[in-house]
């Protein structure tokens, strides 16, 4: 499978050198994160707020904001807050790359995917969005009582389309790569005749092949995925690891 796929994707999407140079040089990203949000040296990978800093990360990407960390954490909203925006302030491409996306999103009524696919990914709650821009511009122009659910409604369908264009251009291209490596997976193993493909699982492949033959399959398999992966990312490039085993694992 491949090594922290969609944060990989996200750096390399909105160019953010500082993710894609830790990722790069084997560093713990994770934790390099834990360590800005908590303004101190951590360590220790078992460290809890390790897993806190990567839950920000997915989070923002998935679109999610402070109050979703403080819930699932069992902290303050407060100091949700600050980590939250800690972490953000660090990652200001990133940061801005997602807010252009969903402004560019707003204005054209879809997302694009990635230079490879070329994808428009159009979006469902779009002309909802539109009618209720355009409802409360003839209130404010006519100078009504602006109704308290007209807002929430449009607030609750551009928090919509905010999300999925955050997470959108990540998942498909996360697909992509895939679905990529499994052709030429495919052309491999037709050209060795050495293994079968089995499952493809979000960013991992499962194939079947001779246990004699599993180290040099494991190799091809690795190779693979790194070369499909060369056709998305335009900044970095991704590590795929393969593990042998006699069961299939998760």
């Amino acid at each position: 499978d491949y090594s922290s796929q969609e944060v990989l994707l996200a750096a390399d999407l909105y160019k953010e050198e500082s993710i894609l140079e830790a990722m790069a040089s084997g560093v713990d990203f994770h934790l390099r994160t834990a360590s800005i949000a908590y303004n101190e040296e951590i360590t220790d990978p078992s460290d809890y707020r390790r897993q806190i800093a990567k839950t920000i990360i997915f989070a923002t990407i998935y679109g999610a904001g402070p109050s979703k960390i403080a819930a699932q954490f069992g902290m303050p909203l407060k100091e949700a807050k600050r980590i939250v925006e800690a972490v953000k302030l660090a990652y200001p491409n990133l940061m801005s790359g997602l807010e252009s996306k969903f402004e560019q999103t707003i204005k054209d009524g879809y997302i694009t995917t990635n230079a490879y696919s070329k994808r428009r990914i159009y979006i469902q709650d779009f002309e909802e969005y539109r009618r209720l821009k355009e409802k409360l511009h003839r209130f404010k122009q006519y100078g009504w009582d602006i109704r308290p659910d007209l807002k929430d409604k449009l607030s609750y369908t551009e928090s919509l389309i905010r999300r999925k264009s955050f997470n959108y251009p990540i998942q498909s291209s996360g697909a992509d790569m895939a679905k990529v490596a499994g052709a030429i997976l495919r052309k491999r193993s037709l050209e060795t005749g050495l293994f079968q493909l089995v499952l493809l699982a979000h960013d991992e492949w499962v194939v079947r092949c001779r246990e004699e033959n599993s180290q040099q399959v494991a190799e091809i398999l690795s190779k693979s995925m790194v070369e499909a992966s060369a056709l998305i990312l335009t900044h970095s490039k991704a590590k795929a690891k393969a593990i042998v085993s006699k069961q299939w694992l998760k």
